[in-house]
């Protein structure tokens, strides 16, 4: 039946070209965005599991930029720490070089406290000497070391003299992980790293200080060596700051550069009449112990560093299995998208098509009346 009041093709053809227009809509949007779930109406349950995984996504983000942190802390510490012992070994090898040569001839009178600073003339002129001033360079640059091995302010191996805090309180907690919502850590005592802790020489700051306040080097890098008379002396191997040191008649001056570890054992030998032999047999392996325990808390912190690697590679891993999961779930085919959308205008193209041939009918029954 055909009616001048209700164009049921038309009807028809409209609401054909509506559907498809919304299905144009939808897909134009899932190819500008990228999803076909964008919001909870397109698919509530995906919606609802893709949402969730992302925020356990952002927490292992945050979780492993923390690890990177923990991760160049550890490095810096490592780093420094492997410097040292390059120096510390080139150290211990002029150490021997010194023992070997021949004895110098120490003219300077040590009982004169006043010219406890000056350079004995004899000594200054022999071979020892000049190995004792190579040997104060790669303290120097040892000290050096351990004030840089810092890293956005945490310093594993060094503690300054102005330091407020006691090496053996001082526990750092690292993050290593995340799993069912927490975030895992490990912890680190200062004392199993510490090389130095120059606050431990401050008797005002910290009085009945623990053993395990104090680093793996004594903050003045000492030594000792035993006279004749079995009293036991103490020598550095160069000093950095002004401590003190008894000397006869209960009389006190600075340790300095020119009271080196190698001139002092040879005055000891010298003076008080020391096993000069026996003196250096002493030494060298003491130097050889402190090498050691470096080595020891090189491999303390290199076993926290790969762990800390292996922590870092599994949440990195989480992240990339969390991605690949909600983009199977919400992401768009961008293929069959784009297959669809050509489909969904051939067929907008048929139902204006339609419309018109519907339109027309009013036309044909004007002409019934023409």
């Amino acid at each position: 039946m055909t009616s001048i009041h209700t164009n049921s093709g038309a009807i028809s053809a409209l609401q054909t070209l509506r559907s498809i227009s919304g299905g144009m809509e939808k897909a134009q949007g899932q190819i500008s965005s990228g999803l076909r779930v964008s919001t909870a109406s397109d698919n509530a349950a995906y919606w609802s599991i893709a949402t969730t995984m992302k925020s356990e996504r952002a927490d292992l983000s945050a979780v492993s930029d923390a690890i990177e942190f923990t991760s160049a802390v550890l490095a810096t510490a490592y780093t420094g720490m492997d410097a040292i012992q390059k120096e510390f070994s080139t150290v211990r090898n002029l150490m021997i070089a010194a023992s070997q040569m021949p004895t110098p001839k120490i003219a300077f009178p040590w009982s004169a406290v006043d010219q406890v600073d000056q350079l004995d003339p004899g000594y200054n002129r022999s071979q020892q000497a000049k190995i004792a001033h190579e040997v104060d360079q790669h303290m120097l640059q040892i000290r050096t070391i351990l004030q840089s091995s810092s890293f956005a302010g945490v310093n594993l191996i060094y503690l300054g003299d102005n330091s407020p805090v006691r090496a053996s309180e001082v526990v750092n907690s690292f993050v290593t992980g995340y799993a069912d919502g927490r975030v895992l850590t490990s912890d680190l005592a200062l004392k199993d790293t510490l090389l130095v802790n120059e606050s431990f020489m401050d008797a005002a700051t910290f009085s009945n200080m623990d053993p395990e306040d104090d680093g793996l080097f004594d903050p003045s890098y000492s030594l000792t060596v035993t006279g004749a008379d079995g009293d036991t002396h103490a020598t550095g191997l160069a000093s950095f700051s002004q401590y003190s040191v008894s000397w006869e008649g209960g009389s006190t001056a600075p340790i300095t550069k020119s009271n080196d570890m190698i001139r002092t054992v040879e005055m000891y030998a010298q003076r008080y009449g020391a096993d000069r032999q026996a003196a250096w047999d002493y030494l060298i392996p003491q130097i050889d112990e402190r090498l050691q325990g470096l080595i020891d808390r090189m491999s303390t912190l290199g076993s926290l560093q790969k762990a800390v690697q292996a922590h870092g590679e599994t949440v990195v891993g989480k992240m990339d299995a969390i991605d690949r999961g909600v983009g199977r779930l919400i992401d768009t085919d961008m293929n069959e998208a784009s297959t669809r959308f050509r489909a969904l205008e051939t067929q907008q193209q048929l139902a204006n098509q339609a419309l018109t041939i519907a339109n027309s009918n009013a036309e044909n029954i004007l002409r019934l009346f023409g």
